[in-house]
């Protein structure tokens, strides 16, 4: 089986391997309650769920994803840094 996390380049995946990312992103989850209310997760699981989508579809990479994330999150940072000024 193909590592699910280790690819540079997007790819369709299998069923096989498509249950073993939404297992992860589901232990993800898990964790994230520990920090987050439920409300917070809420609207983060359509994002994820389209995040799985894309990485199942072969339009993006997991790698892509979180980088995506990341820009995301510094953006909206940046953003709240410049309000505050």
């Amino acid at each position: 089986m193909r590592s699910v996390f280790k690819l540079n380049k997007p790819f369709v995946h299998t069923a096989e391997e498509e249950a073993a990312l939404r297992e992860a992103y589901q232990n993800a989850r898990g964790i994230l309650k520990h920090e987050y209310d439920e409300e917070f997760i809420k609207k983060r699981e359509l994002e994820m769920e389209e995040s799985i989508k894309r990485i199942v579809a072969g339009l993006s990479t997991p790698e892509q994803e979180v980088d995506n994330f990341f820009r995301e999150y510094k953006a909206k940072c940046e953003s709240l840094e410049s309000e505050n000024k």
